[in-house]
């Protein structure tokens, strides 16, 4: 670090002593290496100290034709670099004391860590990657579901995938960030009835979209537990809906935007982007066809005496992928993303960051895609993780991740302003302290253990000390 700074400090003595020139066994390391950093009194600028001793034995040995003439040295003319030059008496010695532009020196730091981090990663990456010249690899993460709030298992998966990706393209891969929406399924079905028995209006739902969708959602879901026809009526909301039902099309259109654009103010909150958002209704029962013709001709989708559609992994396994009235599993659009992600991406690997409660979804996805015979099959790997316990405010109330973060900026607000040691107050508005607040919440996940349920703790998650990010 450094060394051109201190370089240039050689090369400014050797001018204060009138030697134009340098015998052919002087390198101006010699010197340097004699340089030491300390740090100015009054923390303005950053002192250079090079000790009288040190500087007479270098220059008697490198110039033994020429006398050292020790106060020539003091003779050093300030400019954007060197602010002054003057001794200081140690113990031992006296030094010559360089005061270096502060911002001169900070630059010099950053564009040698920046460098420095570039060869590093270049050689990290040939050792790791040696066979390969380019390695895509396919994350998707994040992955919630419309017209329900961003809970807490999105926001691990959020928080590790974006981790993940990051490390990745610090390795030299090419990384495509993937979000998969959950924007299809018997949940549209339920959400419809749900928004049928409690009354909301659509004027009424413009004004508080996601909050009255995720109770309306709810309220079904609640119902569907006591009374099978709810159930009944949610997939038959669903199969008009894969049917292309018109009225079902436009509301689902528009619970659709009312998700996207909350999403899209979250996901600016905590610093995430995508390279591609990729919707489950994309690969609905109609988009499908194919893939069900190339189970059957390998003989392992089998059809049940209830009129449902299995396949059977490894013999021993059956696991449904179309429901007796036609309609799609999620297992059955993930098997379409999956073959359309390698048509498109040609991918190295493709990882799922998702909770450890779908281990048993991926052991039947990677298991008939392997059955397909596809050679791609055995690069797709799932990142499992536990789940966040216990999220919720203070007050104890279960919420957005939206309000979650509002208060832990509003505590982290407080907490500044309550500091013997800040220096500046900040507002709860500003949007400083919703950074620090969202790196308190970031930073509290990733101290944990990756693959274990964890209890959140407010006052371990808003400590202002240790291994915090504040």
């Amino acid at each position: 670090m450094t060394h051109k700074l201190k370089g240039y400090v050689s090369s400014r003595i050797l001018e204060a002593l009138k030697w134009k020139t340098s015998p052919n066994n002087f390198m101006p390391t010699l010197l340097s290496n004699h340089i030491t950093i300390g740090k100015e009194k009054n923390g303005t600028n950053i002192e250079f100290h090079l000790s009288r001793t040190s500087l007479k034995k270098v220059l008697s040995t490198s110039f033994s034709d020429k006398e050292v003439n020790m106060s020539e040295v003091k003779n050093v003319v300030a400019d954007d670099i060197i602010c002054d030059v003057h001794e200081e008496v140690t113990k031992r010695d006296v030094s010559i004391v360089f005061q270096i532009n502060r911002n001169m020196f900070i630059k010099e730091v950053l564009q040698d860590i920046t460098c420095d981090t570039v060869m590093w990663r270049k050689t990290l990456a040939q050792n790791l990657l040696p066979q390969s010249k380019e390695n895509k690899v396919v994350i998707e993460y994040s992955s919630p579901n419309i017209a329900k709030p961003f809970h807490m298992g999105h926001l691990r998966s959020t928080i590790i995938g974006n981790f993940i990706a990051n490390l990745l393209e610090f390795l030299s891969h090419k990384v495509v960030r993937l979000n998969y929406l959950g924007d299809w399924g018997t949940q549209f079905g339920l959400l419809q009835v749900g928004l049928e028995m409690c009354g909301y209006s659509e004027t009424l739902i413009k004004q508080n979209p996601m909050q009255l969708l995720y109770k309306a959602y709810v309220e079904a879901n609640k119902k569907a537990e006591t009374d099978s026809s709810i159930s009944a009526k949610a997939r038959e909301a669903f199969h008009c809906l894969e049917e292309g039902n018109t009225e079902n099309m436009e509301k689902w259109k528009l619970f659709r935007y009312y998700t996207e654009q909350e999403l899209r103010h979250v996901y600016q909150r905590l610093g995430i982007c995508f390279d591609e958002y990729k919707w489950e209704s994309e690969y609905s029962a109609k988009d499908i066809g194919s893939i069900l013709h190339s189970l059957e001709a390998r003989g392992i989708l089998k059809t049940e005496s209830d009129g449902r559609q299995v396949v059977e992994i490894n013999q021993q396994w059956r696991v449904p992928i179309m429901k007796s009235d036609g309609s799609t599993l999620y297992l059955t659009r993930d098997i379409a993303a999956a073959l359309d992600r390698y048509d498109h991406h040609k991918f190295t690997e493709m990882l799922y960051v998702v909770d450890n409660a779908q281990t048993d979804h991926f052991t039947a996805l990677f298991g008939i895609l392997s059955n397909m015979q596809l050679p791609w099959a055995a690069s797709l790997k799932h990142v499992k993780f536990g789940r966040i316990r216990g999220m919720s405010t203070r007050k104890g109330s279960v919420v957005f991740l939206t309000d979650i973060l509002d208060e832990v900026r509003d505590i982290m607000a407080k907490k500044q302003q309550e500091s013997r040691t800040t220096k500046v107050f900040l507002d709860k508005n500003e949007k400083t302290t919703d950074i620090l607040g969202t790196s308190a919440v970031i930073i509290n996940d990733l101290k944990q253990r990756r693959q274990r349920d964890y209890e959140f703790d407010w006052n371990r998650a808003l400590q202002v000390k240790y291994n915090s990010a504040r």
